[in-house]
């Protein structure tokens, strides 16, 4: 079993299709994924449940910047953990300073293969990984 097998990921994705296609891609890898369609939907899941790693849209419904205040949210419990921020509109240097440290930035439209080494690259710091 390699290292990413059985991390538990959270996707917050606001296009249905696409957050279903990221989680069969995730899940067909071995990797626990839970998904999200709003900022509210994932900061509760943030607060009930574990998190290794954070796959989301940059801009979730009419909220712009939806997806960096979703990343900003498990800071405090989950310090350090890797975030893969995605967009189909492209960052200036002006959002990308608003990323939280330990991202990454996976440009849509992605092929599944870009998916999966978005999410190999974004490894999770191991010393904070509980059992």
């Amino acid at each position: 079993m390699g290292w990413h097998m059985q991390l538990r990921i959270l996707v917050v994705e606001d296009d249905e299709p696409l957050r279903v296609l990221a989680q069969s891609v995730a899940e067909d890898e071995g990797y626990r994924v839970k998904t999200a369609g709003s900022v509210v939907e994932a900061k509760a899941l943030m607060e009930t449940d574990e998190v290794d790693l954070l796959l989301t849209d940059i801009n979730l419904h009419e909220e712009m910047t939806g997806g960096i205040l979703v990343a900003e949210h498990p800071r405090s419990r989950f310090p350090g953990i890797p975030v893969i921020y995605t967009s189909g509109a492209g960052v200036n240097d002006g959002t990308r300073a608003l990323f939280v440290e330990d991202s990454h930035f996976l440009p849509k439209p992605y092929k599944n293969v870009d998916l999966l080494a978005a999410l190999r690259a974004a490894k999770p710091k191991q010393s904070r990984r509980k059992g």
